[in-house]
């Protein structure tokens, strides 16, 4: 039996306005505060975080005919009154500004049912030929509109300080829209109910705020058994949903599973009343937090999950009554919560250099000539490309199986083996690019009929690769070939272990090898001695791609599809984009077009059920599909299975051809990547709170350890502060048998694999196992060792950088003509293949700021000029104000925003002009 509590309006106030909380009598708070595991997330709104709790994603949020949301006797019983539909028109209060109303911070909760009532009356009067208007509570009024009209949701603080303009509907709905506010404004701002507030200071209620309208297109499903709310939203949504509903109450929340929705703190924290919320959490103490420590210390509740929707972040906390010895070694107070998830320390950025790029005008004008738009031509010569036969990403442009070294003699292996009936086994990676590999791997082997199978070593227990270990757990399903993806060019004991029980194996992977190749039957790598493949930027699953094309070549060769159809692999390619943009390898011209015919069949629909679930779960539209989406969105919650669990997870999700099982699969690894996120945030901020103070210019390097860091989330927390300090940086986390497993990301102008060698060359027994690439590696040593190691690794890392690689450039196309600024280009660039050793095109240019203004208190949102002409632009993670005139190095994006789509400036970098 499991509660899932959600409390709106618990972290509301600061640490400075809560002060000590010892006045405060919570110790059952306390106790579940120190109970089993606790997150914080990013901010997530409360209505939102409802509506996903009933399993409805969309945002904004359509809440059908409302009034399910009120209560029987005060809405209609029919759901097709007069035809329309309902929408809330929440009282708000409005400040004045010259050009627009704004949007006030806070709703008029402190309104009464008589006023509420004369207002009502007065909109009912003046306003018949629109609607109806009705109330559920004094401040949660509706409006049955006559006609429908296209309303969506925008949670207040979305939209305070904006002007009202940007959320109206366009086209045939702007005029009723624009009629309602005006009119209603006027009408509620002259009422006597407002004349009387201001009077005695208060607020007037001088308009509406529309916030839901439409039907629900997916039905809320319930998340328990029953449903114990006394807020509209929950209450509407669990009768939407069929469960049953009832007033909070903890006696009976702790029969059953139940979702209990406690809103009373949220009330006193939107009117700013400190009083009042302690006084609240006082009584939630006695009537809820106290009960529910004594249930789960008492083995009468199994487990309980607290949501708490807070001002800037959202706090999830998991525990369970196995974990009851937890709280009494870890107690926390709300004041020492509160305080830990104030923002991290300030440590300040490596200095930012704007460098443009060297472009050739003549390579320009030679792509010009040959058709190329005259924007592309220079953002091509920028990056390497001298003629228009480098930009053909058809399918008969990519590289000849046959040239991959290995590639022959592993479709001679494998369809030997087919024929003969061999058992395979595939032994992945735990990364995306390993998923995808074994996924190409399995649909390709299984269509050509073959007996395949597929194991993923435990990130933590077994490690990476193929170890004798992983040999021994292999050996169970009695394989007579092992084929590795996206690891084995380093697994010389695995392999001498697979070959002791009679195992061939099969080696496809694209590491760069080590001093000693492992005697595999077959090696198919790129980067191995002696392979002349000119893409050495193949990704994992670009290798088993062209491995399986090559013994597709093998079966035609000996008759295997004359009587059968031939199977086409080009189904695969979805898979093998995925794999190749999320893996970050370097996107060459080989890799292009792979990446391109991957984009080419997502946008047409075209792509596995577990890739268009990863769509769908992410809210990404695979119709524009881009490498971002790969990298970005789909990628990590795959990358999540491996980091988190177990990445047969994510490998399922690519192999099932069950629509509805690949998207319960999408989900849970979107709730794994969510988790891996907050983790990544604690992570983080614990290693801000190292650096606080730390000076870059000393160091050359960076080595972090904390004995609780996740292993599957270091690599995440280094690329996180290298990006930052812009210097290598290796983050540990503690293996077993005292020994730490690090993950290291480097800067340009360090060879981070060859920094670890030249390591082990001067101390040679101070690790233990390292591999990887340029610019990402692994290692282990010993945890005694680690002082030794930074300061080795420092000395080696100095010796290797110059004073001007530890400057952090960013490498710009230079200015965008003003032609240029427009829609169609951003179309234009976002339709292209951007990534790894291809960047996305970024610009420089000189602009005036006209207005700044914090979002969330961390994104910086600018209106900037230049030459006439105003931009919209915005730095996300940056709080810092801007001058009066930069220099900003920016990229150009689509802003898509209530169905109005505008060109919007990513700032990368701003300096004073």
């Amino acid at each position: 039996m499991q509660i899932h509590l959600v409390l709106p309006g618990l972290l509301w106030p600061s640490a400075t306005l809560l002060g000590p909380a010892a006045d405060l009598a919570l110790p059952g708070l306390h106790q579940l505060l120190g109970f089993g595991q606790r997150h914080v997330t990013d901010f997530e709104p409360f209505d939102r975080q409802i509506a996903h709790l009933f399993g409805l994603d969309a945002d904004p949020l359509p809440l059908g005919t409302l009034r399910r949301l009120g209560e029987p006797d005060t809405m209609p019983a029919s759901d097709d009154e007069a035809g329309g539909e309902w929408l809330c028109a929440d009282p708000v209060n409005l400040s004045f500004a010259r050009e627009h109303l704004l949007l006030g911070e806070f709703p008029a909760d402190d309104i009464s049912a008589d006023e509420a009532d004369e207002l009502i009356a007065a909109l009912n009067e003046n306003f018949a030929d629109i609607g109806r208007f009705d109330a559920s509570t004094p401040t949660r009024w509706y409006v049955h509109l006559a006609q429908p009209t296209r309303a969506r949701l925008f949670p207040l603080h979305d939209v305070v300080g904006r002007p009202i303009k940007h959320f109206l509907p366009e086209g045939d709905d702007a005029r009723l829209w624009q009629r309602t506010l005006n009119e209603v404004q006027i009408v509620l701002h002259n009422h006597p109910v407002s004349q009387a507030r201001e009077a005695a200071g208060r607020r007037p209620v001088n308009s509406l705020w529309f916030w839901g309208a439409g039907k629900m297109e997916t039905a809320p499903r319930a998340p328990m058994a029953a449903i114990q709310a006394s807020d509209p939203v929950s209450i509407g949504l669990a009768r939407a949903s069929g469960a049953p509903v009832t007033a909070p109450d903890v006696s009976r929340a702790l029969a059953q599973d139940t979702l209990v929705v406690l809103d009373t703190l949220r009330r006193p924290s939107l009117q700013l009343d400190l009083d009042a919320w302690r006084e609240d959490l006082v009584a939630l103490e006695r009537d809820w937090f106290a009960p529910l420590a004594l249930a789960l210390r008492g083995g009468r509740l199994q487990q309980l999950t607290l949501s708490a929707p807070g001002d800037r972040s959202t706090l999830q906390l998991r525990a369970g009554a196995r974990d009851h010895w937890r709280f009494w070694r870890k107690p926390l107070t709300l004041d020492a919560l509160l305080k830990s998830m104030a923002p991290p320390p300030a440590v300040p950025p490596a200095m930012t250099r704007i460098q443009t790029r060297e472009i050739s005008q003549r390579t320009v004008t030679a792509l010009t000539d040959a058709g190329i738009h005259p924007l592309l031509a220079r953002l091509y010569a920028g990056r390497g490309i001298r003629n228009k036969s480098e930009l053909d990403t058809s399918l008969r442009a990519m590289l000849p199986p046959d040239a991959l070294t290995g590639t022959r003699e592993a479709a001679q292996l494998l369809a030997d083996a087919i024929e003969a009936g061999a058992r395979m086994v595939i032994v992945a990676d735990y990364d995306c690019d390993g998923a995808t590999a074994c996924a190409v791997g399995i649909r390709a082997l299984r269509a050509f009929g073959a007996d395949v199978h597929y194991l993923v070593p435990d990130r933590v227990t077994l490690g990476y690769g193929l170890t004798p270990a992983m040999v021994e757990i292999a050996a169970r399903l009695e394989p007579d070939v092992l084929i590795t993806v996206d690891n084995g060019i380093a697994s010389v004991e695995g392999v001498a272990a697979a070959r002791a029980h009679g195992m061939a194996t099969l080696i496809t992977d694209h590491h760069l090898p080590g001093d000693t190749l492992p005697e595999a039957e077959v090696i198919v790598n790129p980067n191995q001695p002696g392979c002349d493949f000119p893409s050495k930027a193949l990704a994992g699953v670009g290798v088993m791609f062209y491995t399986m094309l090559a013994l597709r070549a093998e079966l035609r060769e000996r008759g295997a599809f004359a009587t059968s159809k031939e199977p086409n692999l080009a189904e695969l390619l979805d898979l093998v984009a995925l794999g190749t943009v999320a893996d970050v390898v370097k996107l060459d011209h080989n890799n292009r077009i792979l990446v391109s015919q991957g984009l080419q069949r997502m946008r047409a629909g075209r792509m596995q059920p577990g890739v268009r679930a990863l769509f769908a779960i992410a809210s990404r539209d695979p119709a524009r599909a881009s490498a971002f989406d790969m990298g970005f969105a789909l990628g990590p919650r795959l990358n999540a299975a491996g980091r988190l669990s177990d990445m047969s997870l994510g490998i399922e999700c690519l192999i099932t051809d069950d629509a509805g099982r690949a998207m319960n699969m999408a989900q849970e690894l979107d709730r794994l990547n969510r988790e891996r996120r907050s983790i990544e945030a604690g992570m983080q901020e614990e290693a801000l709170l190292r650096l606080e103070g730390f000076d870059a210019g000393n160091n050359a390097s960076i080595a972090l350890f904390e004995p609780d860091w996740h292993q599957g989330v270091v690599g995440i927390v280094a690329g996180r502060i290298k990006e930052r300090l812009h210097r290598p940086t290796i983050a540990f986390a503690r293996s077993s048998d005292g020994e730490l497993k690090g993950s290291g990301r480097s800067i340009p102008g360090l060879h981070l694999r060859d920094a670890l060698d030249l390591v082990t060359k001067r101390e040679p027994d101070l690790i233990a196992r390292f591999g990887g690439h340029a610019m990402a590696a692994g290692l282990t040593i010993q945890e005694s060792a680690l002082d030794r190691f930074r300061k080795v690794f420092e000395d080696v890392v100095s010796g290797l950088v110059a004073p001007a690689d530890l400057q952090r450039r960013i490498e710009t196309d230079g200015g965008l003509e003003s032609g240029y600024m427009s829609l169609a280009s951003a179309r234009m660039l976002d339709q292209e293949i951007w990534g790894q050793g291809f960047p996305a095109p970024v610009f420089d240019d000189v602009f005036r700021v006209e207005r700044q203004r914090l979002l969330k208190d961390k994104h910086l949102k600018l209106e900037l000029s230049r030459r006439g002409t105003r931009y919209d632009a915005i730095q996300f993670n940056h709080a810092d104000g801007a001058p009066g005139d930069i220099r900003a190095a920016y990229k150009l994006s689509i802003n898509e925003y209530n169905g109005v789509s505008s060109v919007q400036l990513m700032l990368e970098h701003f300096e004073a002009a």
